[in-house]
């Protein structure tokens, strides 16, 4: 397994590895050759599952990826490429099917790779996602990629976390470097479209408040390190809890102003929407509408009586562990941060109560819309190897929570 991860040990050498990439893909776009064979989604679900069964075989083990880039991430993204992908017209079979495959693994680096260290690498979880996967593509054919679909897989997987400034790193390695925004469009104008089909992916598990308040919520059992555009920042329990106001603006440091900041960028005016077209934009909305709901949601402060609490934050712990990211590592932060919550002010609790509620609800409203999808699916489709042998399991919200939340609420 560690010869995979070598390139982590130097991140010059993964650094140069990251530029050839870069260079080899756009003298590529230059060229302007037509695409390749056709391609459909079922062909880029199974390259998906037989490069999860190579990674399995290799030795990693998928329970102890971060828990907001492990199992249940990779499970939403591959269920919303099957919502997203379908009718997508004006797009070519290759772009869709490279744009599949990277919407699915361009977290994998996460196997090895601490999320929360990126403001001291240039080689982030994205680059070391694809160079992993680069190890892999020199070993396997896998469903017989051609060499320009790998190119475009990789880029677009290296490509995928937005960026929009140039950062200089003081690397790990005691080296200064300095990192640039992905090319995202050829010289006509034109989205690169495998890089914009990632990002689409990760975006629709992030403009979303049935499943990403909880994804940071989770990693909260200690103080990191997280990023927004205008720089790194530390992140701390209560800080990061509040909803307090001023001016109508929750706090900068706060999780509410982070989805707020994420619920005001869905739209075609945003440098992150500006290519949405179609089925992304319906499920954008949808997912946005919601956040704004939320917000107006936690700041009633509704309150509750003591059972009632222990209640819903019982069901908000299960639903973290067993939907959100299925691990035992999850079960263990989940309880953990079931602790920290009873100590925040009682305004505060309420508000989040509120908040767990109308999120679980809308889990269940979502599921029902993915569940109706993935049900079309041939079953050899619902499995991937390594994380579950039926993903509807993961995604069919848990009875341990479900049933409280639908009786009461």
């Amino acid at each position: 397994m560690n010869k995979y991860s070598d390139f982590m040990k130097n991140e010059g050498v993964g650094w140069e590895r990251i530029k050839k990439l870069k260079v080899d893909f756009m003298r590529m776009v230059e060229t302007k050759e037509k695409d390749g064979v056709g391609r459909d989604l079922h062909q880029a679900a199974i390259a998906v599952q037989n490069i999860l069964q190579v990674i399995k075989e290799a030795g990693f083990d998928f329970t102890g990826m971060s828990v907001t880039h492990g199992t249940g991430h990779i499970v939403r993204n591959y269920a919303h490429c099957w919502l997203l992908f379908e009718n997508l017209e004006g797009i070519s079979s290759e772009d869709l099917f490279c744009g599949f495959i990277a919407g699915c693994l361009h977290d994998i680096g996460c196997l090895f790779f601490d999320r929360y260290s990126e403001h001291r690498h240039v080689i982030r979880h994205a680059e070391a996602s694809a160079l992993l996967l680069q190890e892999f593509f020199g070993e396997k054919q896998f469903n017989g990629l051609t060499e320009r679909e790998k190119k475009k897989i990789l880029y677009a997987v290296s490509a995928h976390t937005h960026y929009l400034n140039d950062v200089v790193v003081n690397c790990s390695d005691g080296e200064r470097r300095a990192t640039n925004p992905y090319i995202d469009v050829n010289n006509s104008g034109k989205p690169i479209w495998p890089v914009w089909l990632a990002r689409w992916i990760d975006r629709l598990d992030i403009n979303s408040p049935q499943a990403y308040p909880a994804r940071l919520y989770l990693p909260l059992v200690k103080s990191r390190v997280d990023y927004k555009q205008e720089g790194f920042y530390e992140v701390e329990y209560h800080d990061y809890m509040s909803i307090t106001e001023t001016h109508g603006v929750f706090g900068d440091r706060s999780m509410a102003y982070s989805l707020n900041q994420i619920a005001d960028t869905q739209n075609n005016n945003s440098p992150y929407g500006k290519f949405d077209f179609g089925k992304m934009i319906e499920l954008r909305d949808k997912y946005r509408d919601w956040y704004y709901e939320f917000f107006e949601i936690i700041k009633l402060r509704r309150i509750f009586s003591l059972k009632e609490k222990e209640m819903i934050l019982g069901s908000w712990t299960n639903y973290l562990w067993h939907n959100i990211e299925p691990t035992e590592k999850a079960r263990k932060y989940a309880e953990e941060l079931e602790k920290e919550f009873n100590k925040l002010d009682e305004n505060t609790q309420s508000g989040w109560l509120s908040g767990f509620v109308f999120m679980l609800r809308k889990y269940v409203e979502w599921s029902e819309m993915t569940l109706g999808r993935l049900n079309s699916l041939p079953s050899e489709f619902l499995k991937l190897p390594g994380m579950s042998e039926d993903i509807r399991e993961i995604i069919k919200p848990h009875a341990d929570w479900i049933l409280y939340i639908e009786n009461n609420f």
